[in-house]
């Protein structure tokens, strides 16, 4: 029950609340211990324009493989969570800016490298190429809380989308 509560069903994710519990406990032991981390939001581009040409259930399909390629993509003790939608979170603990972009540029190039497909009927499959912005926000004294540094990655995040998606900003 407990597990049910903390993992996102469709993915296997930590969900939000998860995710959040990760990013303060990451807070606490930079408190602590004064080494650095990086987060970041990731959103798939024009998802609801997958939703409404091929449906909810490649939609979900799309989100599941995403998942899988971010995380293949990250160390074992980097947090990937489903934030909401098709949003995600990133959590890099000991990571300064730098190093973040480039674990972030490799989870983005995974994202779209490879395309997508699904059978909509037996007659016809479907192949479409995903891409994928992200917000970066390296923890530091300017913020004071987890929302704080949330909405700076997120305010990179829609940089990252008025700069022509597909981008990693911050």
């Amino acid at each position: 029950l407990r597990r049910a509560a903390l993992e996102d069903p469709l993915t296997g994710l930590p969900n939000r609340r998860a995710s959040i519990s990760a990013l303060e406990a990451e807070i606490a032991r930079y408190r602590r211990t004064g080494e650095p981390f990086t987060v970041a939001i990731l959103d798939l581009d024009h998802f609801k324009k997958i939703n409404d040409t091929y449906g909810h259930a490649t939609g979900d399909a799309v989100l599941m493989e995403a998942a899988g390629r971010m995380k293949a993509s990250v160390r074992p003790y980097d947090t990937v969570g489903r934030f909401g939608g098709e949003e995600f979170l990133l959590i890099f603990p000991g990571l300064k800016r730098a190093d973040a972009v480039s674990i972030c540029e490799r989870i983005r190039s995974r994202i779209c490298s490879e395309p997508f497909s699904t059978a909509r009927s037996e007659k016809t499959q479907a192949t479409f190429t995903v891409t994928a912005s992200l917000g970066l926000a390296p923890w530091g004294k300017a913020f004071r809380n987890a929302d704080e540094l949330l909405v700076y990655a997120d305010e990179n995040l829609y940089r990252a989308k008025d700069e022509g998606r597909n981008l990693v900003v911050g």
